[in-house]
């Protein structure tokens, strides 16, 4: 293979990092052929040369020709015995063969104000925006887990989507912090009679967090898939061609734009509509496709066992197993239930979901729902409880609802409480062991040895999603 692409990790203003970068990589038989979103390296034979990096400010990569400042120092540093490799934003990439090369005198005040411009209107900005959108997309993850620990702390998928917008949010800000330094560092340095200091602390963080991005990255596909979610997989596959698609078409017009020799503001405002309308009808289109989907064609619906028709309506009956049903509880059964069972596990919580319904054919069927938490980690024990216990407090417009310490004895519970509404006992109730949270909804009033029998039942059932 004699060409190589590698996504480098530098910061714009540390030139000399990337000085000796490209030294060690000729010196190993690579030499830079293009830099970008990846640089592109071509084998040669390894040799020893020099390379040099500048700045030109007025340098773009949306002009569509190299500037009047490019030519000159092109010229010039040909002159001296330096080829022009590349450039990356403002920097600008030379290379010598010459054992002992004619320096590119640069002073470094100068260097160290295009620099700071630099990072004025690239680096700054576009970190600062992406914080931005890492903390808008916790928040949103943190409310989301605040009006529902259970169902988000018992999935690893839905855990691990916050932890990885913190380590952007962390790796950004950790960098924004290291420019912030070195910029100080330097203004110290330069005005003493020094050159910039040398950069780098940014290297070491970009790999701990590219490892720890890899790691969750990996957690995630993993979580999402044995979690039951492979349903969503082409989906969520297609998605991410269409990001790359996307992407795609951005630079494709960027680069084509600059080959018709559009200018460098035009250029920009062209490239910037073609990706945000890109990203509209990206995300729209998906989103319409999946709700059209699943609303109109059962999509990520499972096979139903049964299907039980009316004159205007159409019931799909299922038969998953579930560890208490009415049946256990009096002996009755009806043609037309449906057993429906939700179950999934993280290392944190524990969480299945029984619902037994029937179709309306006429009769007096009775029907049962309940949700049992297992709690892995204690000191989540007092959240999800209080979840639980809070659920209605805030629903008083239309009636008052809440949960009523009642005797746990006949359940064999540490605690137990019932759901009153209006100053009437309703048939809801929430009961507590020491690792595990029941709530469970009947369509009657459970005599004791009922209550006793749930129990066993519903205890037992945990046995199977620790």
């Amino acid at each position: 293979m004699n060409t190589k692409y590698r996504m480098e990790s530098f910061a714009l203003y540390d030139y000399q990092g990337v000085e000796r970068h490209l030294e060690k990589m000729e010196a190993r038989g690579w030499r830079l052929e293009r830099t970008g979103t990846f640089w592109k390296y071509q084998r040669v034979e390894p040799r020893q040369v020099h390379y040099a990096a500048t700045y030109v400010p007025e340098a773009s990569d949306f002009n569509p020709v190299p500037t009047r400042g490019q030519e000159e120092l092109r010229e010039l540093c040909a002159a001296a015995g330096w080829e022009k490799v590349g450039d990356w934003f403002q920097m600008q990439i030379f290379r010598s063969e010459q054992s002992d090369p004619y320096p590119l005198e640069t002073e470094d005040a100068v260097r160290l104000a295009v620099l700071r411009r630099a990072g004025r209107k690239n680096f700054v900005p576009s970190g600062i925006l992406l914080m931005a959108l890492a903390l808008l997309m916790m928040v949103m993850q943190i409310s989301t887990l605040l009006g529902d620990p259970v169902t988000i702390l018992s999935q690893t998928s839905r855990m691990l989507p916050i932890l990885l917008w913190l380590l952007v949010f962390l790796s950004v800000a950790g960098n924004l912090l290291d420019y912030a330094l070195w910029l100080r560092r330097s203004e110290r340095s330069v005005a003493q009679g020094g050159p910039c200091v040398p950069g780098g602390g940014y290297r070491r963080l970009s790999q701990v967090t590219r490892g720890l991005f890899a790691v969750l990255t990996v957690g995630y596909a993993v979580a999402f898939v044995t979690e039951g979610e492979t349903r969503m997989l082409p989906f969520i596959l297609a998605y991410l061609a269409g990001f790359a698609l996307l992407a795609l078409l951005v630079r494709g017009t960027k680069q084509g734009l600059k080959r018709r020799g559009v200018g460098k503001r035009t250029n920009m405002a062209l490239t910037l509509s073609a990706d945000v309308l890109g990203a509209v009808v990206l995300v729209g289109g998906f989103t319409f496709l999946i709700f059209w989907g699943v609303t109109q064609q059962g999509w990520f619906r499972s096979e139903p066992a049964d299907v039980y028709k009316t004159e205007n309506f159409t019931f799909e009956l299922y038969r998953d197993a579930l560890p208490l049903t009415v049946e256990d509880l009096t002996g009755r059964t009806g043609e037309h239930y449906s057993y429906e069972r939700t179950e999934h596990s993280s290392p944190l919580l524990g969480y299945l979901e029984g619902r037994q319904w029937h179709a309306p054919d006429g009769s007096d069927a009775l029907e049962l729902e309940y949700e049992v938490v297992t709690v892995k980690a204690s000191f989540l024990y007092d959240w999800c409880l209080s979840t639980y216990l809070r659920q209605y407090t805030e629903d008083t417009e239309i009636w008052i609802r809440e949960y009523r310490p009642e005797d746990p004895a006949p359940w064999g519970a540490q605690a137990a409480y019932r759901l009153w509404r209006d100053g009437e006992a309703y048939n809801r109730w929430l009961l507590c062991w020491e690792d595990r949270i029941v709530e469970l909804d009947a369509d009657w009033a459970l005599t004791e040895q009922q209550q006793e029998i749930a129990a066993e039942k519903l205890t037992d059932s945990m046995k199977t999603i620790k």
